[in-house]
């Protein structure tokens, strides 16, 4: 018995869209597995310029203890950053590196901020750091962060004594000075209050200028007392030898001379 035309056309709908249900089925439960299976975490490095609302910043400050620094880490909630766990901080190249875990140091709708405060070892001129949540990395995109540390000067020497004196030749005469720091020299007690610090006497016979370390004497009210000894030896009678100190504690990058003009003294 033959089918009508109609029955034949309806038919082959029906096939068609049985092979295309085929069809669409597996690649339907794909985009659903696709769509409920979470992210894996990504071990990926974060670049702080990616996110508008990132800041970091480095602040140095001296201690009677020695030099430390502050290493903070500001975002947005709006702008996106890293929960900082821990910082990686080394210094001149990664020497001394260690993993310090950070502080909140700010929590509100204003901004995250976190921070660590590292010592800084003796005569260390650049800090290298990069930052962590245990997962992923704020490392400037693999360079890592790194910072000058900035130098210190002592805020003021001075009190060079003596400033004019006799001697006989051969003697040895006593030259001190001394050196003020707030915060510093007038808290601490006992011993030379950095080991960055240099102190250096210098002096001259008339010839080309020489110099001498100084010693750590004493502390002095709100200031350091520091001598060294001036021979005399093998100069003549009449002799004029100039001389003044100064104090380093960047590694002798930038000096403070003692205010009080150069001493003299006189060979007799």
């Amino acid at each position: 018995m033959l089918q009508p035309t109609f029955v034949k056309r309806h038919t082959r709908v029906v096939q068609f869209q049985q092979r295309l249900l085929k069809l669409m089925v597996p690649a339907l439960a794909l985009v659903i597995c696709t769509m409920i299976v979470p992210p894996r975490a990504t071990e990926a490095s974060y670049v702080s310029p990616h996110w508008a609302g990132v800041s970091i910043t480095v602040q140095t400050t001296l201690a009677p203890a020695g030099r430390t620094a502050t290493i903070i880490y500001r975002f947005s909630p709006k702008f996106g950053g890293l929960a900082v766990r821990d910082v990686h901080v080394g210094f001149d190249g990664w020497q001394n590196a260690r993993a310090v875990p950070a502080t909140v140091l700010q929590y509100d709708l204003g901004g995250v901020a976190y921070g660590v405060t590292v010592a800084v070892p003796s005569g260390a001129q650049v800090i290298d750091y990069a930052f962590t949540d245990g997962a992923r990395w704020d490392n400037n995109n693999g360079a890592d962060y790194h910072a000058a540390l900035a130098p210190w000067t002592p805020a003021w020497a001075g009190n060079l004594a003596p400033l004019s004196a006799t001697a006989a030749p051969g003697a040895t005469t006593e030259i001190g000075a001394q050196v003020y720091q707030p915060g510093v020299t007038d808290t601490l007690g006992g011993a030379n209050f950095n080991d960055d610090l240099i102190a250096e006497l210098w002096y001259s016979a008339g010839g080309a200028w020489q110099a001498a370390p100084m010693r750590f004497v004493r502390r002095d009210g709100n200031n350091h007392a520091y001598a060294a000894q001036l021979s005399i030896a093998g100069l003549p009678a009449g002799t004029a030898i100039r001389y003044t100190c100064r104090f380093s504690a960047n590694s002798r990058a930038t000096w403070r001379w003692c205010d009080s003009g150069d001493g003299t003294i006189i060979v007799r």
